[in-house]
């Protein structure tokens, strides 16, 4: 199964979104913010990388620049995530990703948006198979205040 990096400088998002993937046999890493993800894309070398834009310190556009300077980790493909669609499109152009997801997200669009960036790859791994969301599941307000309540004591 494909290695998938999220990086995401909001817990819920990384949890539900790693959640998700691997209810459906993706196997993931978590990074908080950008100095951690390009630590552990030297480590992990992952399939896809998932980042969000705006994240304190090192931004995803910063993240993106740099990996993409690295032989090494030049090749892997990325995803980009925002809450800002036109952030998405005028900070990626050049810069080879494979695809751009707007917060919140369906996380059946998440997921098709993995297979696709992953070439196919996954065929039998899909939203259809056990525990796998339903269709219309979001990461919005709603799901991120439910998870919230959940972790507060």
């Amino acid at each position: 199964m494909a290695w998938i990096l999220i990086a995401d400088d909001d817990p819920l998002i990384r949890e539900v979104w790693a959640d998700a993937l691997g209810r459906v046999g993706y196997r993931t890493v978590q990074a908080q913010d950008g100095r951690e993800a390009i630590a552990l894309m030297t480590k992990v070398l992952p399939d896809l990388m998932i980042l969000d834009l705006r994240m304190p310190g090192l931004s995803g556009h910063e993240v993106l620049h740099r990996i993409r300077e690295r032989p090494d980790l030049a090749r892997i493909p990325v995803l980009i995530i925002s809450g800002f669609s036109d952030e998405a499109s005028k900070s990626s152009a050049g810069l080879n990703i494979v695809g751009r997801l707007q917060k919140p997200q369906a996380l059946t669009d998440m997921l098709a948006a993995v297979r696709t960036a992953l070439k196919g790859g996954q065929d039998s791994v899909g939203p259809s198979a056990p525990g796998a969301p339903h269709p219309g599941d979001r990461v919005g307000p709603s799901r991120l205040a439910e998870g919230r309540a959940r972790k507060t004591p």
